[in-house]
This record gives structure tokens, C-alpha cells and sequence, in this order.
């Protein structure tokens, strides 16, 4: 295989990316920011699309390589190296909310 030539695929980064924003307005509407409840299971829906399109593209990379057990492990602590640091900021993060803002509720989020 030739590594210097990489198939990109500009639609699908997209389609990626609108799904992203629907996500984005998900969110938005939950926050009440609009005024009628219109975007909630568009989101999920750009979830979904998200979700499978990254996963045809991870396989359209991966499957045209041949693993060795060496390869898959330095997949794994790239995968694992990338996720851990990110989860476990966001963990001390909201750790630091509830700890440190006391109008904040587990069972309620932020109560005004």
C-alpha cells in the first residue's frame, strides 16, 4: 500500500460536520434556548449519522492495512492516549462544580 496517497473523503467530512451541528442544536433546544421544542430527536438522529460515518471511515482506513499483533497494540494506546487524558478533565471538572458551586444540583443541574 502506498502511504503518501490518502483517500479523502471532503463530502463525508461534510456530512460529518452537519451532523455535528445537529447534535449542536439538540443541545441548544435543550437548554430552552428556542422557543418551541423542535430540534431533540434531530439530534439524536445526527448522533447516530455521526457515529456511523466515523465509524466507515476508521474502517475504510484500517481494514486495507495488515494488523500485527505490535500494530494493534500501538492502536489500542492511541486510542486509549487520546480518550483518557479528555475524560478524566471532564471528570474533575464536574467533580469541581459540585464541589465548588453550591447552587448546583446532581439531580437537577444548575437551579437559579
Amino acid at each position: 500500500m502506498n502511504l503518501e496517497k490518502k483517500e479523502y473523503y471532503s463530502q463525508l467530512t461534510s456530512l460529518r460536520g452537519f451532523a455535528a451541528f445537529l447534535v449542536f442544536l439538540m443541545h441548544a433546544d435543550m437548554t430552552n434556548f428556542f422557543p418551541i421544542h423542535l430540534f431533540a430527536m434531530i439530534g439524536m438522529q445526527g448522533v447516530m449519522l455521526f457515529f456511523i460515518l466515523t465509524g466507515f471511515l476508521m474502517a475504510d482506513i484500517y481494514f486495507k492495512k495488515e494488523f500485527e499483533k505490535k500494530e494493534i497494540l500501538n492502536f489500542c494506546i492511541s486510542r486509549i492516549s487520546r480518550v483518557l487524558p479528555l475524560f478524566i478533565l471532564v471528570v474533575l471538572i464536574i467533580k469541581l462544580i459540585t464541589i465548588y458551586i453550591p447552587s448546583y444540583h446532581s439531580n437537577g443541574g444548575y437551579q437559579a
